[in-house]
């Protein structure tokens, strides 16, 4: 099932604002096994872990002034989430 977008609030910004202070987020995509690049440190454009994905389809928006910042989307599948439940579902921290 695709999930929709958490509502926006204080408390998933701020652990969005957590996982990219503490962790390097493109080092542990990677080290998962994704094809994943950084774009400027505000974006990453990675194979999408939510279907077979040969060459990337999804981004991360790390740019803390967007609108969209913390959000994953694949353009492929149409899956969309936030980062907290992007590493969850991948088991990565």
């Amino acid at each position: 099932s695709t999930d929709t977008f958490i509502e926006k609030d204080a408390s998933i910004n701020d652990e969005i604002d957590n996982l990219i202070e503490h962790y390097d987020i493109l080092s542990i995509l990677r080290k998962a096994g994704y094809r994943a690049y950084g774009r400027g440190g505000t974006k990453i454009i990675m194979c999408c872990p939510y279907h077979p994905d040969r060459n990337p389809s999804a981004f991360l928006n790390l740019n803390p002034n967007d609108q969209y910042y913390g959000c994953f989307t694949c353009v492929s599948c149409g899956k969309r989430t936030n980062l907290p439940n992007l590493l969850k579902h991948l088991k990565v921290i």
